[in-house]
């Protein structure tokens, strides 16, 4: 567009590119079977792809295995059902996905990048709608809360969705409800898998969107307050100036 500023990428029909057959039937052969393959195995093959420069397929694994765990329909339960079996795994997924997103802006595919980031985040408040209720007094269901509006206001973060305010807002109001219910037991609940795995999720957007170790140490804060203080400040920072 001669007024515009968007480019369309186009191939350089001057360079030859020297396609490694082996190099193919391996990708081929990843991206086929990613989703039957174990978390620890899917680690290995992600961090090689990685390794050898084919970030792009890495993301494409992680984007894959995630959505075939998450699967077509997300439930409350998978939010604040502290009680599951496999709790965290749905937090596990959404962080894959959002790996993926920043994977894919390495790769300089912003466009597929944002497609992941929003579909993170469209899991993320579907499973929210679809809690009916919870136990106010409950300190582990309004703590839970609290991590899966924060985990909203994370997949927000790198694309720029103002809704992160709010859903950072929200974060706070019911990590403060959760104190009020067990000052005591939400010390306990700051090295809780959930909020590792929120803290992960964070540190990889950062990896995108800081260029200093400095200015991350806030944002990955065990506490709350600063930690959501710092993201919103990230917010206003990148995208209201």
């Amino acid at each position: 567009m001669e007024d515009g500023n968007f480019n369309v990428w186009l191939p350089d029909s001057n360079i030859n590119i020297n396609k490694d057959l082996n190099t193919e039937d391996y990708l081929k052969s990843v991206l086929t079977n990613v989703v039957t393959t174990s978390e620890e195995n899917l680690i290995s093959i992600v961090n090689n792809l990685i390794n050898i420069g084919f970030t792009y397929y890495a993301a494409r694994c992680l984007e894959i295995y995630a959505q075939n765990k998450i699967g077509v329909f997300c439930n409350g339960d998978e939010i604040i059902n502290y009680r599951y079996s496999n709790f965290g795994e749905f937090h596990e997924n959404i962080a894959k996905l959002i790996k993926a997103g920043c994977l894919y802006i390495k790769s300089k595919r912003e466009n597929t990048a944002r497609i992941s980031f929003n579909r993170a985040l469209t899991f993320v408040e579907e499973a929210l709608r679809q809690i009916e209720s919870y136990e106010e007094d409950n300190f582990k269901e309004t703590l839970c809360l609290a991590l899966a509006f924060e985990l909203a206001g994370h997949c927000c973060l790198p694309t720029g969705n103002l809704n992160a305010l709010d859903y950072y807002q929200a974060a706070e109001e019911y990590f403060n409800k959760s104190i009020e219910n067990s000052p005591e037991e939400f010390e306990n609940w700051k090295n809780h898998k959930i909020s590792k795995v929120i803290l992960k999720t964070l540190k990889e957007i950062l990896k995108i969107k800081l260029s200093e170790d400095t200015s991350i140490i806030p944002l990955l804060s065990w506490d709350y307050q600063i930690r959501l203080k710092k993201s919103k400040e990230l917010i206003n920072y990148f995208y209201m100036n």
